[in-house]
């Protein structure tokens, strides 16, 4: 098993999609269900107390093979937005280059967010992954 946190900055990689702006994106995790034809399985974690936290494993997702790398990567930038609306304040970002108005100009637009020193801190209910 391998996991992998797809939501860090990258200077290298593809633009695609985030949050209706183009985002230079891993292909990394494309790359590998391309050559090894895995399934991937969605985690999402959640602090709900200091030291508690709530992790939910979602069901595997198959990748159609005739997929290019760049459509796998664009449909795992859905699933990572996804999670995101769930609860914005609570996405780590550990690059501040350009958060506050990364936070602003993307999650502006479907949810309030407030950004203080690179972390976006508020947020309204937005429907996210089942």
């Amino acid at each position: 098993s391998i996991a992998l946190m797809i939501d860090q900055r990258v200077s290298e990689g593809k633009k695609i999609k985030f949050f209706d702006h183009e985002a230079y994106t891993t292909t990394i995790p494309a790359q590998l269900i391309k050559k090894f034809g895995c399934d991937v399985i969605p985690v999402h974690i959640e602090r709900n107390k200091r030291y508690h936290f709530n992790i939910k494993f979602f069901e595997p997702i198959s990748f159609d093979k005739n997929k290019s790398i760049m459509q796998v990567t664009l449909e795992l930038n859905k699933i990572l937005e996804k999670m995101i609306l769930k609860n914005p304040d609570q996405w780590i970002w550990t690059h501040n280059v350009g958060l506050s108005d990364y936070c602003k100009s993307a999650l502006t637009k479907v949810c309030e967010i407030k950004s203080v020193n690179g972390r976006c801190l508020k947020s309204s209910p937005v429907s996210a992954i089942n």
